[in-house]
Formats: C-alpha cells, structure tokens, sequence
C-alpha cells in the first residue's frame, strides 16, 4: 500500500486568526520511504499525531517524535520518512500564539 492525501484548510475562526494561519491534516504511507525533504521555513506548526509515528533524520540520527510536536524557524532542511501509516493534524501558528500559550502556562502554574 502507498499514497498519502494532504487536505488543507485556510478559513479558520476568526477568533483563532490571530494565532492559527491556517491548518492541515494528512493520512497515508509510502512503500520503503527514502524521505521527503522539508524545506526550512519561517513559522511554527504545531503537530498532532492522531495515529501512526514518523521520524526525522538529524545530523544522521534517526529521531522518533512525541505525540506533540512543536516544528518550524529553521535555517536547513530536514528528511521526515513515515515509519506507519501517519494520520496528522497540523496547525500552521501566527507568532499571535505566543502569548495564548504563554497565558495557558500561567494558569497552570497558579493552581
């Protein structure tokens, strides 16, 4: 089995416009992956992994994810291969998102 379908959305709330640009999710795999090359980039995704894992390849080191991943602001690209079938949600982030999860960190710490 191999194919991935990518489906992306660029209306979000306009509650959450100052702090979500816009999102995407993506389900799929691909036979003996060799690696899909992420380009750098200039803002911040938040990635939800609703099933399956990926990994990133890093100075040769094969790096598994967390379920959470926080990605983006880099200056070379990366290799990502799917090591399953992956679902994913990603939420591309307005640097707006600093101060929402800022003010989440706050609250936690209070109670």
């Amino acid at each position: 089995m191999a194919g991935v379908t990518m489906y992306f959305h660029n209306q979000v709330h306009n509650k959450l416009k100052p702090y979500i640009r816009y999102y995407w999710y993506t389900i799929g795999f691909i036979d003996n992956d060799p690696g899909q090359q992420l380009l750098p980039m200039d803002h911040t995704d938040l990635i939800v992994q609703c099933s399956g894992s990926f990994a990133y390849l890093i100075n040769g080191e094969m790096i598994r994810t967390e379920d959470v991943v926080f990605h983006g602001l880099r200056k070379e690209p990366i290799k990502v291969f799917k090591v399953t079938i992956v679902k994913l949600l990603v939420l591309v982030l307005n640097l707006g998102f600093i101060p929402l999860f800022r003010q989440v960190w706050i609250n936690t710490q209070t109670m």
